[in-house]
């Protein structure tokens, strides 16, 4: 008997996100310790305390990070996964940090300067850095599962045209790389990729989001319509290895819907 894994929803699509304002009160997004940013690239995380204190960014744990985003930067670049500058990437710090792309930096060309810290509340540690718009939808992971330590979202063609035409959610199935994804032994597998519909707000897209996972808590991915991909691991290197195994997927999707047509 197949294995399913399926994902149900009666989600709301409207309305306000509850508890906002109180999120915006409890977790303001602050800079520390703020000088001049008037050259090229902003100083490094390294030299930024945390929001409200003295504790530093331990510099070997955030090089060590940069490094390996900046690794999948280029990687998923060359495979046609982050064109121009979409996409985001981040790893877990420590319990309350997390290192991430900077706004609008292409992936292909990342370096050192396009890695910023701040902690999964929202507060910014990189003077002069700003997040993508999409960051809560990486500090929700982070905050409600302590074993996430990587987020990872690509921008492929198979993923934005597949979630335009899937519905509330894509079904794979019978695919042997089935098997790279978490939980599932066998090919005879049924895993239904839940698809969100693109919100600009994207604190009641993290809601929604969150409220899919707590009904489906071994949820490996999902995918927002018309935008791309989002996985996640217990570090960079499993991330990576979940978005390849998505993206094969889905480009297998995609081939088949093309020929059978």
């Amino acid at each position: 008997m197949p294995t399913a894994i399926w994902w149900n929803d009666e989600r709301a699509r409207s309305g306000p996100l509850g508890g906002s304002a109180e999120r915006a009160a409890s977790c303001p997004v602050r800079r520390v310790d703020r000088a001049s940013t008037n050259g090229p690239h902003p100083r490094s995380a390294l030299d930024c305390a945390f929001a409200g204190g003295t504790e530093m960014v331990d510099p070997e744990v955030f090089k060590q990070r940069a490094a390996e985003l900046i690794g999948v930067g280029h990687f998923c670049f060359s495979r046609g996964w982050l064109p121009a500058t979409s996409g985001n990437l981040s790893a877990r710090l420590d319990a309350s940090r997390i290192a991430i792309t900077v706004s609008g930096r292409h992936k292909g060309e990342l370096d050192a300067s396009g890695i910023m810290a701040m902690d999964v509340e929202g507060r910014i540690l990189t003077e002069g850095c700003r997040p993508s718009a999409e960051t809560e939808l990486h500090l929700m992971l982070y905050r409600r599962d302590p074993s996430i330590g990587a987020v990872l979202h690509t921008h492929s063609v198979n993923a934005t045209v597949l979630s335009r035409l899937a519905g509330d959610a894509l079904t794979l199935s019978d695919y042997e790389v089935l098997k790279a994804l978490p939980g599932i032994e066998t090919h005879e597998t049924r895993l239904a990729l839940p698809i969100f519909a693109n919100d600009q707000d994207i604190g009641r897209l993290a809601l929604e989001v969150e409220r899919a996972l707590a009904r489906t808590p071994d949820l490996p991915g999902y995918l927002i319509a018309g935008h791309g991909l989002y996985t996640w691991g217990s570090n960079v290197a499993d991330a990576r290895r979940r978005i390849e195994a998505f993206e094969f997927l889905l480009e297998c999707e995609t081939l088949t819907r093309s020929i059978i047509r």
